[in-house]
């Protein structure tokens, strides 16, 4: 009896030790990323990173993205080794700066929130880390918004084709 808990011991372990090891089967390269920075062109504030990610095994390739307190899930892109992380945040409580994104794994994501439902201080490790430079939100040279003039050009070709009608009518 001794022998077998012994042998289901060094079982547990083994694959504990393989499925905690995704950040060395897993090679991250070539991170891109966006941020709105024109304030008049859109109603929120977006994030957007894109990255590769080689892994050993597709079932490896499931990622989650924590950023702050937030955990947001990373999509896979057709290519099969692309991955993107997106998120929006309202233009007033978006401040600017980094943003730090730390790539977890399903188990790291478990983990996470894990300790986010017990309140205690998450110890997680992240695959990979990366930042979004957010530089602020500026605003473009436009004194009106552009739903205005875009109402404004309707009203013009409304009257426009109401009065071609009038003299045709005529």
């Amino acid at each position: 009896a001794m022998e077998m808990m012994m042998e289901v011991s060094l079982l547990v372990l083994a694959v504990l030790a393989l499925s905690g090891n995704a950040a060395a089967t897993c090679q991250f390269s070539n991170v891109e990323t966006y941020t709105t920075t024109d304030k008049m062109m859109s109603s929120k504030t977006v994030f957007i990173a894109e990255f590769d990610a080689k892994c050993k095994s597709d079932a490896e390739a499931k990622f989650f993205a924590a950023v702050g307190d937030e955990i947001y899930p990373v999509i896979a892109g057709a290519e099969g080794n692309k991955f993107q992380v997106s998120w929006a945040g309202e233009h007033k409580t978006t401040a600017s700066g980094a943003y730090t994104i730390r790539v977890l794994s399903e188990d790291g994501f478990s983990a996470l929130r894990r300790a986010q439902r017990s309140g205690s201080k998450p110890d997680i490790q992240a695959l990979h880390t990366f930042a979004i430079q957010h530089p602020g939100l500026a605003r473009t040279n436009f004194f009106v918004q552009t739903e205005f003039l875009a109402f404004i050009c309707a009203l013009l070709l409304a009257w426009g084709a109401h009065s071609l009608k009038g003299k045709i009518s005529e």
